[in-house]
């Protein structure tokens, strides 16, 4: 019996001695329980193990990709519906007519208020400093600053009016064309310079100067087009008188050669002098404009100085009853011809049916504002209001621009 008794004694101090074991093993070695049952996984120098026979864990979901919202598209009208609530200045001019280029029509004196003079020749550009009344303070090319009378001078009209476009064909290529043959050293041809560098508008833009009351009519024009969507495209105002003579010659010379450009002429009652006059015309004389119509494809705001004005960037010219200056009854307005300046008979006369929309159009948008069309050319215009003002001096035209000397508008007035 006592040697049963010690052999039980020895056991339970065995098992005592495991339970010890053990718990210090748990202590040491958390997941070992894990291990001796079989667990899922075991980790081997930090990679998990899993066995091949037990699930594998649930894949995590990715968080979303944020997608940036696309930027707010902007339409190509936004600047032309701003267009209405830009500043106007003086007389309705899309900017400042201060640092506009103007040019001398006639000779005129410089007067300093300190008593000198100096003297502007036919097309002289200088610069507009201020504008008082019926007379500017100017800056010559050579730095002399001095008034001048208003009445004899021409102003830049992209100064004024930027919103237009502008393309003097007699400048990048002439135009003219009768019965669709080439008027020979005209057609294609430079015919004199008008394209520089204009500072005002930070770009190289033609130079197509009108008396300045155009210029203000010409403004309200263009307002009234883009409140529709449209725009004019000026292809001509100032023409000097030797390169009216060259075109008129080198028409005479070609219809003289060719009965296509003579039954051209004859094919709805007009003749040569319909087309170029033989003498002075108000293109001259800064009255008259060449000019086709746009519709409105994309705009932008620009800045000149402290002054915003809206820049058109791209725009479809509408179909018109012929190409510009094509020197022919093809480009005739009205079913019969009608004496030249007399607004009662060119609103009372029936127009051709060859006239297109856009010619319609385009001769609304000037008429309304005073200005008559020539019967002969859908494209010209002359501002018969400002025509019968007689306090206006006017020049022969026989001279050429000599530059361009624009710059950012001085927000006096």
């Amino acid at each position: 019996m006592k040697r049963y008794r010690k052999q039980l004694i020895i056991l339970f101090l065995a098992l005592d001695l495991l339970v010890l074991l053990f718990s210090g093993a748990l202590l040491l070695f958390p997941e070992l329980p894990d291990r001796l049952s079989g667990g899922q996984e075991a980790v081997e120098d930090g990679v998990i193990i899993i066995d091949d026979d037990t699930p594998l864990p649930p894949t995590p979901s990715p968080e979303p990709t944020q997608v940036p919202s696309p930027p707010p598209t902007v339409s190509p009208f936004a600047a032309l519906e701003e267009y209405a609530s830009l500043p106007r200045y003086t007389d309705g001019l899309e900017l400042p007519v201060s640092g506009a280029t103007g040019y001398a029509a006639v000779s005129l004196p410089i007067r300093s208020d300190s008593g000198g003079t100096a003297t502007l020749r036919p097309g002289e550009a200088f610069r507009i400093l201020l504008m008082d009344g019926d007379r500017y303070l100017v800056e010559n090319s050579a730095g002399v600053q001095g008034w001048i009378n208003r009445s004899g001078t021409l102003i830049n009209l992209p100064d004024v009016v930027p919103s237009a476009i502008y393309e003097d064909c007699c400048s990048s290529g002439a135009l003219f064309r009768s019965s669709g043959l080439a008027l020979p050293g005209i057609t294609d041809q430079s015919l004199y310079e008008s394209y520089w560098y204009n500072a005002r508008l930070n770009c190289e833009e033609f130079a197509m100067p009108v008396v300045y009351e155009v210029a203000v009519d010409v403004a309200r024009i263009q307002r009234q087009c883009l409140e529709n969507g449209d725009c004019l495209k000026v292809y001509q105002t100032f023409r000097p008188w030797r390169t009216q003579m060259d075109v008129a010659a080198a028409l005479r010379s070609l219809s003289g050669s060719s009965e296509a450009v003579r039954a051209g002429f004859r094919a709805r009652g007009y003749n040569q002098n319909w087309f170029i006059s033989q003498g002075r015309s108000n293109h001259q004389l800064g009255l008259a404009l060449d000019v086709s119509l746009c519709r409105v494809t994309d705009t932008v705001l620009r800045n000149s100085g402290s002054c915003t004005y809206l820049h058109v960037l791209a725009c479809e010219e509408y179909e018109m009853p012929s190409p510009m200056h094509e020197l022919s009854s093809e480009a005739a307005v009205f079913v019969k011809a009608i004496p030249q300046m007399n607004y009662e008979l060119a609103s009372s006369t029936e127009l051709l049916d060859t006239m297109t929309e856009g010619a319609i159009r385009l001769q609304k948008y000037f008429m309304d504002e005073g200005f008559t069309p020539l019967a002969s050319e859908w494209w010209h215009f002359d501002d018969l209001p400002v025509c019968r003002n007689t306090r206006l001096r006017f020049g022969n035209g026989d001279y050429y621009l000599s530059g361009c000397l624009s710059s950012a508008p001085i927000v006096m007035e």
